[in-house]
């Protein structure tokens, strides 16, 4: 029984045209940053300003959002998001 890949699976002919239509698809943005949109009024801009702040911690800013939404945002998301490391900046 051969370990090799059978050749058929790949079809590189499509590949660049594969990866063109796969550039232009836009997710639907991270749990963080649909929260933020969602912000009412000033909300959005108070956030993303504390966000910025490089002396205000991630676990902080989130307890002072969840002191005024009720979200199951995480730490880890926030984080992410902050980083510019999630489907928002694709």
């Amino acid at each position: 029984m051969s370990t090799e890949p059978d050749p058929s699976l790949f079809v590189w002919d499509d590949f660049e045209r594969d990866a063109e239509e796969a550039s232009g698809t836009r997710r639907p943005g991270c749990t963080a940053g649909r929260l933020i949109a969602s912000l009412p009024g000033e909300g959005q801009d108070v956030v993303n300003e504390a966000l910025e702040r490089e002396e205000l911690t991630t676990p902080a800013i989130l307890q002072a959002i969840k002191k005024r939404v009720d979200t199951d945002v995480s730490t880890y998301t926030l984080r992410r998001h902050r980083r510019g490391d999630c489907t928002c900046k694709g």
